[in-house]
């Protein structure tokens, strides 16, 4: 394993962290993506909750209805960016 760490970091580029001589401006750039609101984590805890209280009180007629809604939640969430105002 310290061969290999070795052998690879002799090849790559140091990161500007790492320049004795650099200046904080250096490691400047785009740090990632942040999300703006959204409703669908609200919508997710929700259905979650329903589902929990559903099998607390083994009422499985409402699981089922929790668990529909959920995976809609769900969906509308992971796919929230496809479409819409904040489609990419």
């Amino acid at each position: 394993m310290t061969f290999y760490l070795g052998f690879h970091s002799r090849r790559m580029e140091p990161r500007p962290e790492d320049n004795k001589d650099g200046e904080i401006a250096d490691g400047a750039g785009e740090y990632g993506f942040f999300p703006p609101y959204s409703w669908w984590p609200l919508w997710c805890a929700l259905c979650l909750s329903l589902i929990t209280y559903a099998a607390a009180l083994q009422l499985w007629w409402l699981l089922v209805i929790g668990i529909g809604i959920g995976a809609v939640a769900l969906a509308g969430w992971v796919f929230e960016y496809y479409r819409g105002e904040h489609a990419h």
